[in-house]
């Protein structure tokens, strides 16, 4: 593989030859397709939950859709002499660090929890492609701005299904959960309508008065649309034209087709430019809105930084403007006042902000510590979860799925090693923008002309069918998005991709408007945490895939042969093929067929509950590497045990138990449930195998989660019914010290352990 840079000497090739600029080889009948199915993957993956994405799988169809895209695309380029693709140092280390985080999996896979590895690792690759594949084919000018547009459109169209979840849905839920709490339930697809944590957990999140829109978390909703609310409050403050100075036009009729022609900036009031502030102006208000009622403090911050930055860049110029500035001003309180006088947000924002900060640094020691004793290749990603509860500080009130850090959890999760590769990407990433040539800084630069390329034009309809693309493969997923807000979401992008059609044929993107979006959404998930969700880094990898783009040698311009390139020789082609392909057939062999079979089964035994055994037992052959399968099986034996005292059932469940923990092994409430019913069985057979067995289940549940109260307050009593008194009162003297310490002083557990204890031992604890 040889470096080639083309020079201005050398001849360029024909209109009609394949486009060197993006950097992709692909024949350009082919190309638009390609740069429709990027934009459209990016904007239906945060249509699709990404919170369950290592337990559930709901991103499998995503992936599996960039491996195609990939093999499709480099099926256009087979038997091609030449084969190019835009790959820089920076674009190396992004690679290493999906590298890392694949390695990292594969070993969590092995010693920790198989199914959310495995799945996690496939998502890593996924966003490894939509990173590649962006920097290929959102290479041009045009290109990088309908990218920009259908990403603003998709933060605006989530901002109205928030909006409308605020207004309208949540309070109809609630209403009905009033009425009738067990349909409501029902129709929230529980796993076990009557499990209390799952009831609870349901309540609280109804009546959690946040926006969430298509995501688990309303952080994950305010991270996601905080940075295109700040390059939309850009473009139209600093002005979306090339600078304030002058816009592009196509060339004239019977002109040659690749010559352009500049001409003077819109009039005032033109049609242009009512439509593209409108649509700004529309976008703007409609994020903002919903970003205040998200209520995420992160988000505040990392969006006034954000928005500062842009007033820094602007200098003296943005006071040219006081208009825009004060109008701008006067829409933000007006929207402030209607969340305060709709209750959307309180005086807790601020007041509790000082006590969030205090949990997240519990989360965080914690986190350091699984770092220290994992330094090399973390613990997987997938496994954080599992594993965290091994280091949860006794004070710490909650089992938290990523450490609210970004680097941090890169750290804990992939090793040391790929939080620095992530570290190495983003500085020499931000040293390129700080280099890069900024036009629309410097009245003396003129840009390039421009000619529109037809895959701009794909990837507004690209974008705009990702909703659709979403709707469908919603009914994949273990919760499927709201129809009524997907189809809001439709109709404002449409809208706001119908506003700002005129930016994206005669605008301008400022490389460093980029870089801010980025700053300011890795400022929100240094607070909020999340690059393990693909729905919200997702927009991480493309803002650097079109930052890089617009920063490279003729990325201005539309001159063919200008782009830095590798070019390959055909069997370099071949080879990518061949890698390409082997990657679709794992991932559907390891994980897209044996998830979506599985789920399947499952719900097929919630429709037939006389036949959920048979369906479990499929489900557990279609997947081998689940652990909820077999979790279900054996508590089903366990009841039957409970009801009939039947052996046969006894036996089954000690076998599914045995087959659950296999797949669970750092899951301490798998061990911690094996071991209240092994516990229960000895005290109806008396049989001191099955005490023993409990014994090894509760310890193995106490040293994955050592500061649990009610761990310990079982083991100490499993220990009583064994004679050992020595280690009943050492672990009930450790339950009532971490019961006193986590404020969970009152569980029930911590209540019967009193009552085993002697009436002047019980008084002292």
């Amino acid at each position: 593989m040889t470096r080639r840079k083309h020079g201005p000497a050398e001849r360029p090739p024909q209109p009609n030859a394949t486009d060197a600029t993006s950097g992709a080889a692909a024949p350009q009948r082919l190309r638009p397709w390609l740069v429709a199915g990027v934009c459209a993957l990016f904007v239906a993956r945060p249509l699709i939950p990404s919170e369950s994405a290592a337990a559930e799988g709901d991103g499998l169809p995503i992936v599996m859709l960039w491996l195609v895209l990939a093999v499709v695309w480099l099926l256009g380029v087979l038997g091609r002499p030449e084969f190019r693709v835009r790959f820089g140092w920076i674009d190396a280390a992004v690679l290493g660090l999906v590298a890392l985080n694949v390695l990292s999996a594969v070993a969590g896979a092995v010693r920790g929890s198989p199914r959310p590895a495995v799945n996690m690792l496939w998502e890593w690759v996924g966003l490894g492609l939509g990173y590649f594949l962006a920097r290929q084919f959102l290479a041009a000018p045009r290109e990088r701005r309908a990218a920009a547009a259908v990403m603003i459109a998709l933060s605006t169209g989530l901002a109205g299904m928030g909006l409308y979840q605020y207004f309208v849905e949540l309070p109809a839920t609630r209403a009905a959960y009033v009425r009738d709490p067990e349909a409501t339930l029902r129709d929230a697809d529980l796993d076990d309508l009557a499990d209390p944590q799952q009831r609870r957990a349901f309540e609280d999140r109804l009546n959690s008065p946040e926006p969430m829109a298509t995501f688990a978390l309303t952080n994950s909703l305010a991270g996601f649309v905080a940075p295109w609310l700040v390059l939309t409050a850009g473009l139209g403050v600093l002005g979306w034209t090339t600078g304030g100075r002058e816009a592009i036009q196509p060339a004239r009729r019977g002109a040659p087709r690749l010559e352009c022609v500049p001409t003077p900036r819109f009039s005032r009031w033109s049609r242009a430019e009512v439509q593209v502030h409108s649509g700004l102006i529309l976008a703007a208000v409609l994020v903002a809105g919903c970003l205040i009622l998200t209520m995420s403090r992160s988000a505040y911050l990392a969006t006034a930084l954000g928005l500062a930055l842009i007033g820094i860049w602007a200098g003296r110029r943005l006071w040219h403007h006081w208009r825009r500035l004060a109008a701008a001003g006067l829409v933000l309180l007006a929207l402030v006042g209607v969340a305060v006088a709709t209750r959307g947000v309180d005086a807790s924002v601020f007041s509790q902000a000082a006590k969030s900060l205090g949990y997240r640094l519990h989360y965080w020691q914690a986190t350091i510590q699984m770092i220290a004793d994992h330094p090399w290749l973390g613990v997987g990603p997938g496994n954080f979860q599992a594993e965290y509860t091994r280091y949860k500080l006794p004070q710490a009130v909650e089992e938290v799925a990523e450490p609210h850090n970004f680097m941090l959890e890169i750290g804990a999760t992939a090793g040391m090693p790929a939080a620095a590769m992530l570290l190495l990407a983003l500085g020499a990433y931000a040293w390129r923008l700080f280099r890069a040539s900024l036009p629309s800084d410097d009245s003396s630069e003129t840009p390039s002309p421009e000619c529109p390329p037809v895959a701009s034009t794909w990837a507004l309809v690209g974008g705009a069918s990702g909703v659709p693309l979403a709707m469908v493969l919603g009914l994949l997923a273990s919760v499927s998005p709201s129809l009524r807000g997907l189809t809001i979401a439709l109709l404002l992008a449409v809208m706001i991709l119908f506003l700002l059609r005129r930016w994206v044929d005669q605008g301008w993107l400022a490389p460093l408007l980029l870089g801010v979006a980025v700053v300011v959404l890795l400022v929100n998930l240094l607070a909020a945490g999340g690059i393990g969700f693909p729905g919200v880094s997702g927009t991480l990898w493309l803002l650097m895939a079109l930052g890089l783009n617009a920063t490279e040698p003729g990325a201005n311009t539309q001159t063919p042969g200008r782009a830095k390139v590798w070019r390959l020789a055909r069997r370099g082609g071949l080879g990518m093929f061949g890698v390409c392909f082997l990657l679709v057939v794992a991932c559907y062999a390891t994980a897209y067929h044996p998830v979506l079979e599985c789920r399947a089964w499952l719900r097929a035994a919630k429709r037939d509950p006389q036949a959920r055994e048979s369906c479990w037992r499929r489900a557990a052959r279609a997947d081998q590497l689940d652990a909820r399968p077999w979790g279900l099986l054996a508590g089903d034996a366990f009841a039957r045990w409970q009801a009939q005292g039947d052996q046969a059932a006894l036996a089954l469940f000690h076998d599914y138990t045995e087959a659950a923990l296999a797949r669970g092994p750092n899951e301490s409430a798998v061990w911690f449930i094996a071991g209240e019913r092994y516990a229960a069985i000895y005290r109806a057979t008396n049989l001191p195998e099955h005490l023993e067995r409990s014994l090894a289940a509760y310890r193995q549940a106490v040293e994955r989660y050592p500061h649990n109260a009610e761990y310990h307050a079982a083991l100490a009593l499993a220990l009583r019914l064994g004679g050992d008194e020595m280690g009943f009162r050492q672990h009930a003297e450790r339950a009532f010290w971490l019961g006193e310490v986590s404020g969970r002083g009152g569980h029930p557990r911590l209540n019967e352990l009193r009552k085993e204890l002697p009436r002047n031992d019980s008084r002292k604890m």
